[in-house]
């Protein structure tokens, strides 16, 4: 059995490079960041509970993916264009 810690201490490191990357490849403010952070950790914690044999790093990957895919829409893109 895995020690619930090292789960932890996975994801974190997973989340860290995350962030790190996204300081440097992105125009999101330490704010949005924090905000975007939040929702990485809530859905991975959320995929863990659901399937306690899902490995962290598989838990990470599934949930920074959904995260990329709930950014603005077309739709939104053209609301905003013609504001």
């Amino acid at each position: 059995m895995e020690d619930p810690g090292s789960r932890s201490s996975d994801i974190d490191t997973q989340i860290d490079r995350w962030r790190k990357r996204k300081e440097r490849t992105s125009s999101l403010s330490p704010p949005e960041l924090d905000e975007l952070e939040d929702h990485l950790r809530g859905r991975v914690g959320v995929l863990l509970e659901a399937n306690a044999e899902l490995p962290p790093k598989r838990a990470f990957a599934i949930a920074r993916r959904e995260l990329g895919k709930s950014g603005p829409t077309p739709l939104s893109r053209t609301v905003m264009f013609w504001c």
